[in-house]
Order: structure tokens, then sequence, then C-alpha cells
């Protein structure tokens, strides 16, 4: 083998092995990148589903008739949980900014968590008691009982 032969040989293997350690350098910053956004996005949905719980812990407790009334009492009580609270639309939005520019946002009705939309003064009022001999009430529903 000439001199020649070998130094050919040495320089397409210099080459190859250049090409392949940026190729695999490049997947491994992708791979990096990609888990980064992915972590990210999950606190985005963890901020969304912390309103969320919050919003299912004090599910069906009357706040007020009226659902404006409601959502503004839900925003002073969940100020500080996650991201930014706004009113919109009869309903509350919420949304979540990331440090990479991802965002997520939901929109929470009051009236879907039974926080309005029934007359305080209904509520309040005292059921009709159930007869302990079995009869039916007056409105007609049976209960039974084990």
């Amino acid at each position: 083998m000439s001199l020649i032969e070998v130094l050919v040989g040495s320089g397409v293997f210099v080459l190859a092995a250049t090409c392949s350690f940026q190729v695999w350098s490049g997947t491994a910053r992708w791979s990096q990148r990609a888990e980064r956004v992915r972590q990210e996005h999950h606190q985005l949905e963890a901020g969304v589903v912390a309103v969320q719980a919050a919003l299912q812990q004090q599910a069906g407790r009357v706040l007020a008739a009226d659902c404006t009334e409601a959502l503004q009492m839900l925003q002073g009580q969940l100020d500080g949980i996650a991201g930014e609270m706004t009113v919109s639309n009869g309903g509350l939005l919420v949304r979540v900014e990331g440090g990479q520019g991802g965002t997520r946002q939901r929109w929470f009705d009051p009236a879907a968590y039974g926080f309005c939309g029934v007359d305080l003064v209904a509520a309040e009022a005292e059921e009709e008691p159930i007869p302990s001999d079995g009869a039916i009430p007056s409105d007609g529903a049976l209960e039974v009982t084990p």
C-alpha cells in the first residue's frame, strides 16, 4: 500500500467519523430539547389541573345566585394557584404560560360546578323531611332504604 492510499483512506475515515459525530451530537441535542419541552408542557398542564381540582373541591357550594358575582368570588379565591385568571364570556379563563413560550388555557363555567344559578333562599331552605313510615313524599319521589 502506498503513502497516497494510506492518506486518502485516513482522510475518508476522519471525514466519516466527523459526520457521524455531528449526527450523533445533533440527535442528542434534539432529544434534550424535546424532553425540556415535554416537561414544560407537563408543568403547564399541572397548573391548569390544580385550578380544576380546587374548583372540584368546592363544587356544589352556592356562592351567588348570579353567575357574574360567583365568577368574581371564584377569581378572588383562586388567585395564586396557577397562572392568570380573567373573567371571559360568563366563565373563568385560566391561562398558564411557560418559560419557553408554551401556554395552556382552559375556560371554566361556574354553573357547571354548581356555584351559581340557584336561588339562595331556596338553597338555604330546609327540605321536606322524609316520613319514617315509608309514605310517598308530596313531590312523588321514592326513596329506597336498605
